[in-house]
């Protein structure tokens, strides 16, 4: 009997050339970036759960999440068009959550960091899952030699025994982290007292993903829900067992869209403009987050404000979040941590110098005041 093409190992993996040509430049040598590429794709397979384990020790990362999991047929899909747009519509299938990822980016994102990758998944009603291991260190090393990445093979086999019949779930394990996670890792000797890079590695890993990943404000915080019009995320995200939420640093709501959104052109968002009434530490929460489907994108930035305004002596003051509704989906960069020129991102530069400007106005007569 012929096998049927899902159940044929080893796979082939075909990655877009500009993929291949972010790994060979080590763009993706940011470890928090590569967890908030897995993540992002748990939250795109509707995931209520996902749990993140760093065991520097044993270097190992495994995020395991409990969404609609793949079949092998999906896993393939994955293998042959990284990098591009879904096909099968911009909602999950069963929270109609917008997604936030593109196919594949999230396993190969951490290609850099490690010896290999075993992915283990598992479709409700299935009545198995399997397990695939793809040699990332090998990929990583050929991609900028003659030899066709195509030729690598992905091993893997089937899982009869994986969970029970109404589970579903995809664990990915990265195994062998090497020393780009040594260095990660390692205590930052000269760093300022007031950054978070003058925390222990675990505590700046802790920041970076409360920065970016798609996560609720503790106990809700119903002031910026209301002023950023944001439900809830509907999913928990845990990190070596302890569930963390978005970085908030505090303070009062002094600017903001309350329970509407602004239209500028193509671009639609929301925002909010917090103070705490002193300089904001640590010098990292300073500025606004820009934020496009749940994801934050690059640091917190004033927009080059300060750079046209001089007189902005308390600006340090000032933190918050700007949400993109729409627009800017052709300015984002493929890494998602920066952007490039276009007519939308100078418009809400524009729109931003006015807020930031009546915000510092704000808390300048406070301060002169005291």
């Amino acid at each position: 009997m012929v096998s049927s093409s899902s159940s044929v190992w080893p796979k082939k993996i075909t990655v877009a050339r500009k993929i291949v040509s972010l790994l060979s430049r080590s763009l993706y040598s940011d470890f928090p970036r590569a967890i908030r590429e897995m993540v992002s794709n748990s939250y795109d397979a509707d995931a209520t759960v996902v749990r993140i384990l760093v065991d520097t020790k044993l270097k190992e990362l495994t995020v395991e999440d409990n969404g609609n999991g793949m079949s092998v047929e999906q896993f393939e899909n994955y293998l042959r068009i990284a990098g591009q747009k879904y096909e099968g519509g911009m909602l999950s299938p069963k929270f109609q959550r917008e997604r936030i990822g593109r196919f594949g980016i999230g396993f190969l994102a951490s290609f850099p960091f490690c010896d290999s990758i075993e992915i283990t998944s598992k479709k409700e009603g299935a009545e198995s899952g399997f397990t695939a291991i793809l040699p990332s260190k090998r990929f990583v090393q050929d991609v900028g030699a003659e030899e066709d990445v195509s030729s690598i093979p992905v091993d893997g086999y089937s899982e009869p025994s994986v969970g029970k019949a109404d589970e579903h779930f995809t664990r990915i394990r990265v195994v062998g982290l090497n020393n780009l996670i040594e260095e990660y890792f390692r205590v930052k000797t000269g760093a300022r007292q007031i950054s978070i890079e003058s925390q222990p590695g675990i505590a700046r890993l802790k920041w970076n993903l409360c920065e970016t990943l798609p996560l609720d404000f503790r106990d809700g915080n119903t002031e910026l829900v209301r002023c950023l019009g944001r439900n809830p995320i509907g999913m928990e995200v845990w990190l070596n067992n302890e569930r963390i939420y978005r970085n908030d640093p505090g303070g009062q709501v002094i600017e903001s869209t309350e329970t509407t959104y602004v239209k500028r052109g193509g671009l639609e968002f929301t925002y909010a403009v917090t103070t705490n009434w002193s300089i904001i530490h640590p010098v990292e929460a300073r500025g606004l987050k820009i934020r496009m489907k749940q994801v934050g994108i690059g640091p917190r930035t004033y927009l080059d404000v300060e750079r046209e305004v001089r007189t902005f002596s308390r600006l340090y003051w000032l933190t918050g979040e700007i949400h993109i509704l729409a627009g800017l989906d052709d300015a984002l960069s493929l890494t998602r941590d920066n952007f490039v020129w276009t007519a939308e991102l100078e418009e809400l530069k524009e729109f931003f110098h006015n807020v930031l400007l009546r915000a510092h106005g704000k808390v300048e007569k406070i301060a002169e005041v005291e």
